[in-house]
């Protein structure tokens, strides 16, 4: 192996390490500016996340409140209208009792039982009538 020494002392300026110098200014200030661009951009970036989301919290939180709005109103206005309308309603009319409709037909088909016997009764008695004249 070939051991050279290299020297790493300052040079002294030399119009050809002008050139040199500023690129690596020129890199140097490049790598800073994207640097700060990142971060920036991050912090915007994160800011405005933060922003959505507290918006949304808050849109959720109005929804549920307007949710239990909404069902309070209905359950005020059913019980008004119960109460407004329940006693009218009763004295409006009067109370009927069930209808009984097996009892309805029953009686019904006695009272027709009824008639068909009557109807014979007469039928039989013009017979006889007819047959003694």
């Amino acid at each position: 192996m070939d051991k050279r020494k290299v020297d790493v002392r300052a040079r002294p300026n030399r119009p050809e390490d002008a050139g040199s110098k500023e690129s690596l200014e020129a890199f140097f200030l490049g790598r800073a500016l994207a640097e700060m661009v990142v971060e920036q951009v991050g912090e915007v970036v994160g800011e405005t996340l933060s922003q959505v989301g507290t918006l949304v919290a808050e849109r959720d939180e109005r929804l549920v409140q307007f949710r239990k709005d909404v069902e309070e109103r209905a359950r005020e206005e059913m019980a008004r209208s119960i109460e407004v309308t329940t006693p009218v309603e009763r004295n409006s009319e009067p109370e009927r009792p069930p209808l009984d409709l097996d009892g309805a037909i029953e009686e019904l088909r006695n009272e027709i039982d009824q008639a068909r016997k009557q109807l014979e009764e007469v039928r039989a008695l013009d017979a006889k009538e007819n047959d003694g004249a």
